[in-house]
């Protein structure tokens, strides 16, 4: 039996390192789609006998009707290929009302799950047993009484614990004649975060590998953190792994996207690369511009402060997109000055005229003024 495996797509991301094109569609909501059908392409080349998407479908919980339009779409286009995708952070919605995983699943068109279960999926090899473990909402624990107090990293940590228990007693409960997996939204210990999950690792539970790469299982797949990764192999215990985000959200993601091939019998993976565009951050001397075709490019110049008076950002930006560039996220001129402070030029040796003036001529908006500047010293050393 083979799996695809997926997550993190946030559709509805990125769309400021995009422009519209002529029909009024972003390029990056037009790469995320491109990427989306890329994917159910791989499906059916690789002749898989379901899809699991292990949570994040959109940016936030209320996507607008256009992007529930678009991911409803590519959920229909894997028939007859059977899809479960389980609730992530994103798609929580903490106030109790229905979030758009569950107006998904309401239509019958995946398998969906908001909480921890065990869903027997009929495919063309077989039944597959999926263990789901979707976000945890923190606000379920903070209501009860006991943990109304708990400081957060104790609350994280009893979190991580309930899960685990969990896992353990769905897993107890499955046919071990049947193939089954476990799919989970969160962060297990042993990954290396992404940009996003390294500014949140503090405040969420991190999941004990033990809890979650048991022997029921031929297979756990992760979604949550970015960074595509195998966190454990065979022979002992099932692969683990997260497939990482289908697209890159920001210049942190700048690793491969892609998707993972899970084959149950052997307990092998594939991941199999989305191709996807490019971002380029550039450290320039000013005559550099490398190949930036088809990419989101960022530039970052470090030079000289005479040489910073003659670079124009806006005629770099030009040149990039005459080289192909996709969008340019920004143009920054970093100027090297030297040391001022403790310079052998600014001892105590100099005057403080000497050393305004000399400060005067380091700084370019202050150059042209230098002599009428000098006079306002001059005047107030006298009266010093």
């Amino acid at each position: 039996m083979k799996l695809l495996h997926c997550g993190d797509i946030h559709l509805g991301s990125g769309l400021q390192y995009g422009k519209d094109d002529e029909s009024g569609m972003n390029s990056r909501l037009r790469d995320w789609l491109e990427t989306m059908v890329k994917i159910k392409n791989i499906a059916v080349e690789q002749d898989v006998d379901a899809v699991v998407f292990a949570g994040d479908a959109f940016k936030d919980r209320k996507p607008t009707p256009q992007l529930l339009s678009y991911f409803i779409s590519w959920l229909k286009s894997f028939n007859p290929i059977p899809v479960v995708m389980i609730v992530g952070n994103h798609d929580l919605n903490g106030d109790g009302s229905i979030g758009p995983v569950d107006l998904i699943g309401s239509l019958g068109i995946a398998y969906t799950s908001n909480k921890p279960e065990i869903l027997k999926v009929p495919t063309k090899s077989g039944i597959l047993q999926v263990v789901t473990m979707p976000t945890f909402s923190k606000s379920t624990f903070l209501q009860q009484d006991e943990f109304k107090d708990t400081p957060i990293d104790e609350l994280n940590s009893i979190m991580a614990d309930k899960a685990g228990q969990i896992i353990r007693y769905l897993a107890d409960q499955l046919d071990p004649k049947l193939h089954s997996i476990l799919t989970l939204h969160g962060t297990v210990s042993g990954s290396i975060n992404g940009s996003e999950r390294s500014m949140m690792m503090a405040q969420e539970p991190i999941f004990a590998l033990h809890d979650v790469a048991l022997p029921q299982f031929d297979y756990v797949a992760l979604a949550h953190v970015h960074r595509h990764q195998v966190i454990y192999t065979p022979p002992d215990q099932p692969p683990v792994a997260y497939s990482g985000s289908i697209e890159r959200v920001d210049f942190g993601e700048m690793e491969p996207k892609g998707v993972i091939i899970a084959d149950l019998e052997l307990y092998s993976l594939e991941f199999v690369d989305l191709n996807t565009r490019p971002f380029v951050q550039i450290n320039l001397t000013p005559d550099d511009i490398p190949d930036v075709t088809g990419a989101v490019v960022k530039v970052t110049i470090k030079t000289d402060v005479d040489t910073a008076k003659s670079i124009s950002a806006a005629q770099i930006t030009k040149q990039l997109y005459a080289a192909g560039a996709s969008f340019v996220a920004g143009v920054q001129i970093e100027v090297e000055r030297e040391t001022r402070a403790r310079d052998a030029e600014m001892t105590e040796h100099v005057s403080i005229p000497e050393a305004i003036g000399r400060y005067f001529e380091q700084q370019p908006d202050l150059k042209s003024r230098k002599e009428r500047l000098m006079t306002k010293v001059g005047e107030l050393e006298v009266v010093a």
